[in-house]
């Protein structure tokens, strides 16, 4: 009788009642919110019914266009956490977050402590700086003036189209993820509108032969809007993102022209990291930099095209990028040097002395010639490393590598013009 009162169902639901309550008060109050309307957490009851209707329907559209959760949750209840945790806890505890860092962005309405909050996660973050966030976060707050909520969400809705611009398929900026897919002889994607319909099928038609005879890929993009990303950065994700490179290990490169920024970038990928030394690169900026500072793209891009082929073909002997004024005078000495003999020997030799001074004149042209062209590329002095595999910057005689949001390997360097 005693083990029966012991095991009797009562008692039984007793324990377990106890046992839930005990779970309850250990989690985080986050953890137990659900929602049936996707997109929006609204434990403070903030919204009516066709509110939230619309607000999920604004969050599943965006979530899906800019590959990231996008969602908007309100609370008179966060327990002893802080925001920051309990949007965290909310965010795992519920599996949010898209692609293969997880991305979301939150906006939490605090009604316990009155406080806007905006949280981001994953690859949102290459997006968004800490000034952007605060803008927003005071923009809200003024848009909730009088308690109204959902102007407040609708405006986080409306900023984060913005903000998010690089990462919407349908936008320029967009082309990073996808929408400007390599289909092998497109390599000039001139956003910008820099070059000529002419000019920018010479190019193409230049680097497709590039990426045919070498099997290393290589492009150029314009750009007059960065979306507030990094001429590196933007460089590096549209290269990653749009079927870019050849072979497994996406050998290649890409001239960034982004006149957002002022800035030109080259950013390396596989291969084309150990071949493009940090040196080869600085060589090809000193000349290409110029052109861009004289508004003349076309011969920018040409020259970026024709130098990299060089030191493809050449596997990374150094490119030198222009010959200084003591190396100038030198040839120049030497060549002047050289004709003087010729003129004395020819002068000795014959006693026609103003046939013999003539061609001395013109093999002494020759010579300094032929000596500027060979010695352009063999008189330099190149080391290359094995490129380390860890994200870390590296640089010296080898290339400087950095990992892209992708978390790829990038090479790469720039300059302001």
């Amino acid at each position: 009788m005693t083990d029966q009162k012991k095991h009797s169902p009562q008692r039984l639901a007793a324990v377990l009642l106890a046992l839930v309550l005990v779970v309850m008060a250990v989690l985080p109050a986050s953890a137990a919110m659900q929602t049936d309307y996707a997109g929006i957490y609204d434990d403070a009851g903030l919204f009516v019914d066709s509110e939230l209707q619309q607000l999920s329907q604004q969050s599943g559209e965006l979530s899906a266009r800019y590959g990231t959760d996008i969602v908007v949750v309100t609370t008179g209840d966060k327990g002893d956490q802080d925001q920051y945790d309990f949007v965290q806890a909310l965010y795992q505890n519920n599996g949010l977050g898209r692609g293969d860092t997880r991305s979301a962005l939150f906006l939490l309405l605090d009604m316990q402590e009155y406080k806007v909050y905006l949280h981001s996660v994953g690859a949102v973050n290459n997006y968004l700086t800490n000034d952007d966030l605060d803008t927003l976060t005071r923009d809200i707050v003024e848009a909730i003036d009088e308690d109204n909520y959902l102007a407040g969400s609708q405006l986080f809705f409306d900023r984060a189209k913005q903000l998010l611009a690089p990462m919407d398929t349908g936008s320029t900026g967009g082309a990073l993820f996808g929408g400007a897919q390599d289909t092998g002889h497109q390599k000039i994607y001139d956003y910008a509108e820099l070059l000529t319909d002419e000019q920018e099928k010479e190019l193409s038609q230049a680097a497709v032969e590039i990426a045919d005879q070498y099997q290393i890929d290589i492009a150029v993009l314009t750009i007059d809007d960065n979306q507030g990303k990094s001429s590196m950065a933007f460089a590096d994700d549209f290269y990653d993102y749009n079927g870019l490179g050849c072979g497994e290990t996406g050998d290649g490169l890409i001239l960034l022209m982004d006149m957002d920024a002022r800035k030109i970038w080259i950013s390396t990928k596989g291969k084309a990291i150990e071949l493009f030394s940090d040196r080869n690169i600085d060589d090809i900026l000193d000349v290409i930099t110029p052109k861009m500072s004289d508004d003349d793209y076309y011969k920018a891009a040409d020259k970026f095209l024709s130098m990299s082929a060089y030191c493809i073909e050449h596997e990374g002997k150094r490119v030198s990028s222009q010959f200084t004024p003591g190396f100038i005078l030198l040839a120049l000495g030497i060549s002047l040097g050289v004709g003087g003999i010729t003129v004395w020997v020819m002068y000795a030799g014959h006693k026609n002395i103003a046939g013999g001074g003539g061609t001395a004149g013109r093999r002494g042209a020759q010579s300094m010639q032929l000596y500027i062209k060979e010695d352009r590329f063999v008189s330099t002095h190149t080391s290359r490393t094995a490129i380390p595999k860890d994200s870390g910057g590296h640089s010296g005689g080898g290339s400087s590598t950095h990992t892209s949001s992708s978390g790829s390997s990038h090479g790469g360097g720039g300059r302001s013009f």
